[in-house]
């Protein structure tokens, strides 16, 4: 078989070819409760649509018993 040369890649920037955020709110309540944390005083919405990286920085700054080090 003859091999071809990629024409192209697709890059899923989160939601062109999967809508992820519907697990979004779900993932961070399980993360918060593993951890003894809840969403009851935190507005989500602004984890909506944002790179997971970002997630990870709202979270530290909402919930500072979270820390610093990698989860």
């Amino acid at each position: 078989m003859r091999e071809r040369a990629a024409r192209g890649v697709i890059f899923d920037m989160d939601g062109t070819l999967i809508d992820s955020e519907v697990h979004m709110e779900p993932v961070v309540k399980s993360f918060l409760l593993e951890r003894g944390l809840t969403l009851e005083t935190f507005d989500v919405e602004p984890l909506i649509g944002v790179s997971w990286n970002r997630v990870d920085t709202l979270l530290r700054q909402a919930f500072p018993q979270l820390g610093t080090s990698p989860v």
